[in-house]
């Protein structure tokens, strides 16, 4: 059975999702709990966080239907840094919404969600603006998370990553490789 949680009772989940310990591998990462408390409390069709990275945008959390590499939307929001649909008052119910993350004037995150046939009620249009801003808190005050993903990131890999000899080691060094 579906259940439609109220507007404070999902900010409560996603806020405590951001309260979370830091990363840790194995437990499922704040960012993902966000997305799953929106879908599941609101009944959204998608909800995705999308971090810029050196190519465009990096999927890094997604709930519901349908994973990419970044929806045309979430791809524009990310060139301009302007919400999507523009229209502050909205004269019909839009299906998608998009929203930039902003860190130091630059976008550095899109919030993305789909919603059902029935789309979005300015309720909902309210609660993704307040979730927006709380991953942008987030993501400023713990920067740390990024810091900690890309460490998390960079230590997968180097366990996947052969080990070399001493002498490629050093050549490697001193060529300043990795």
């Amino acid at each position: 059975m579906k259940v439609y949680r109220g507007t404070q009772q999902v900010l409560k989940e996603a806020q405590r999702a951001l309260s979370a310990k830091p990363l840790v591998p194995g437990v499922p990462a704040p960012l993902a709990m966000v997305a799953e408390a929106l879908r599941a409390g609101r009944q959204y069709s998608r909800v995705a966080i999308y971090l810029a990275g050196k190519d465009g945008l990096v999927l890094e959390a997604c709930s519901g239907e349908g994973a990419g590499a970044g929806t045309e939307l979430a791809r524009q929001v990310m060139k301009t840094g302007k919400p999507e649909p523009l229209d502050g008052v909205l004269s019909r119910r839009p299906m998608e919404i998009a929203l930039p993350i902003e860190l130091g004037g630059q976008v550095a995150a899109v919030l993305e969600t789909r919603a059902d046939a029935t789309g979005f009620a300015r309720e909902d249009q309210m609660l993704l603006k307040e979730v927006a801003r709380r991953l942008r808190i987030f993501l400023s005050e713990r920067g740390k998370y990024l810091c900690q993903r890309a460490r998390l990131l960079d230590s997968t890999r180097s366990q996947r990553r052969p080990q070399m000899s001493a002498g490629t080691a050093a050549r490697r060094a001193a060529a300043g490789e990795r």
